[in-house]
């Protein structure tokens, strides 16, 4: 069994919300620069979809297997799971209205948050015959 890292002690709950508040502020506030025809440069608003790897090993630059020691630590767990509600409600916000790329977007639900495909089964179905028959047309 992989041993436990210790947290680091400038790591606190309200470390962790101020950076997700933070992140989540520059995600709805990105924009890009374009050129128009002119010449002229000009900002666009272009707000970026929130996701929990981005927040977590992009902004605040620590490793994922630290994420899953704080989800388990009495001092930090509440915050970490009120931060990837929010982002899970952010992702499916975003495929329910249509922004980003859905297929990303599912990855992003399946991969980070457990979401699954609906699977089918056979439960109490029997097949007894099948028939094929084949015409043929002169």
């Amino acid at each position: 069994m992989p041993r436990k890292k210790a947290i680091p002690k400038t790591i606190t709950a309200a470390v962790l919300q101020k950076g997700f508040d933070e992140y989540f502020d520059k995600c709805k506030n990105h924009s890009i620069e374009t050129t128009l025809k002119s010449g002229e440069k000009h900002t666009v608003p272009q707000p970026k979809i929130p996701t929990i790897k981005d927040f977590w090993c992009v902004h605040m630059k620590l490793s994922w297997a630290m994420w899953g020691e704080l989800l388990a630590s009495e001092a930090t767990a509440a915050t970490c799971e009120a931060i990837r509600d929010t982002l899970e409600g952010a992702v499916l916000d975003a495929l329910i209205n249509g922004e980003g790329n859905s297929t990303g977007l599912i990855f992003d639900l399946k991969a980070n948050y457990g979401y699954t495909d609906k699977q089918l089964t056979n439960d109490g179905l029997q097949i007894r015959k099948i028939e094929i028959s084949v015409r043929r047309n002169n």
